[in-house]
């Protein structure tokens, strides 16, 4: 299902990129930070874009772009609400999920996104079986 998950921040840098499956390239961020820069506002920008190579899912929270790969046809709302869970499990976990607290919990966020994602599927998204697994 997710090949990519790329968290962005509001200048269109990439803060945490986890890969499940193929390591997706650059170029598809490059590609949706181009049609980002084209919407007047983040709200105006598309859920759903269809890239050269793979559709681009993604959900703006928090000043950070939640943008996911896929290559095959997904249920879209299936993959937005899961990145509304990942945005609402950090929020959980630190408080806030800005740059700099992603950056300075990068190991437990890799250790969250690898119990939250079985090789791109959705796996455990309740936070409260996520705090048994992982402290917060």
């Amino acid at each position: 299902m997710i090949h990519t998950l790329f968290i962005l921040n509001n200048r269109g840098d990439i803060v945490i990129e986890k890969h499940w499956r193929t390591a997706t390239s650059r170029s598809a961020v490059e590609f949706f930070w181009a049609k980002v820069q084209a919407c007047a506002h983040p709200k105006d920008v598309p859920p759903v874009m269809t890239g050269p190579k793979h559709y681009l899912i993604n959900v703006f929270r928090g000043k950070m772009y939640y943008l996911a790969t896929v290559t095959c046809e997904v249920a879209p709302l299936m993959v937005i609400e899961l990145l509304h869970r990942v945005a609402d499990v950090f929020v959980q976990y630190f408080s806030k999920a800005t740059e700099d607290v992603l950056k300075q919990n990068f190991a437990t966020i890799f250790q969250l996104l690898d119990e939250i994602l079985d090789n791109g599927y959705p796996y455990i998204t309740e936070p409260n079986a996520l705090t048994s697994l992982i402290a917060p």
